[in-house]
């Protein structure tokens, strides 16, 4: 997310955060801000409401890339949380409430609730980017690979060659993706391969059908082990 929306958001807390309190002092019995069950209850509804989603909209925004899965955590459970406070808060704050236990009970049992649903969150949350980030790394060699040989394609003026071209893009294409330690040898030599292949039609020359024919045997063997470690 680019700075200018983060900021939006982070004054839109702010500002929310701001309405709630300028529509409770001017509403509010003046003698209930004489009582400690009045403070208790707004602290809980405003500052530590504010404080618990600035910390996780700095969290949200803390990895680029990442936004997309912690963002929707982040506002979803400031939502819940937030609205839950405020409620509870609202209530203490207006009725003509005294006693702090059972204020403090309902409090406490929100903010155990609210910090084990963010570490949760934040464990998964984590947890499924490193899993995107690792299933990204294993794709990367089929992808770079299919990229190469498309890159031949413009180069190859023999209309043999470029069948033989086209017919090998498409098999890496549909390919099986995800690579695996196990297969480093085999990609290897296929990548070395059409790395051949490339310098040849580089330098003008068309007669890469074997190589191009030695790149599907490559890529048949390496389908087939990938399909084994499955």
């Amino acid at each position: 997310m680019k700075k200018l929306g983060k900021f939006i958001i982070l004054l839109s807390m702010v500002l929310l955060c701001g309405l709630v309190n300028l529509i409770v002092f001017l509403t509010i019995d003046q003698a209930r801000l004489e009582t400690t069950a009045f403070w208790v209850a707004w602290g809980f509804a405003t500052p530590w409401t504010l404080l618990s989603a600035l910390v996780l909209h700095l969290w949200a925004g803390k990895k680029q890339g990442e936004e997309v899965l912690r963002m929707p955590v982040a506002y979803y459970l400031c939502a819940i949380f937030g609205v839950l406070y405020l409620v509870v808060g609202l209530i203490f704050m207006y009725a003509n409430i005294e006693t702090l236990t059972a204020l403090i009970i309902i409090e406490a049992i929100i903010t155990v609730i609210y910090l084990i649903a963010v570490m949760y969150s934040m464990n998964t949350t984590d947890s499924i980017a490193k899993e995107e980030k690792v299933t990204k790394q294993k794709v990367f060699f089929i992808r770079m690979l299919a990229s190469n040989v498309n890159t031949c394609l413009p180069m190859a003026t023999d209309e043999t060659v470029r069948a033989q071209l086209e017919t090998l893009a498409d098999n890496i294409r549909f390919s099986d993706p995800m690579s695996h330690q196990a297969l480093a040898v085999i990609e290897g030599e296929l990548a070395n391969t059409i790395d051949e292949i490339t310098l040849k039609l580089t330098d003008g020359n068309q007669d890469v059908s074997a190589l191009i024919k030695k790149a599907e045997m490559q890529l048949s063997r390496r389908n087939a082990q990938c399909a084994m470690l499955k």
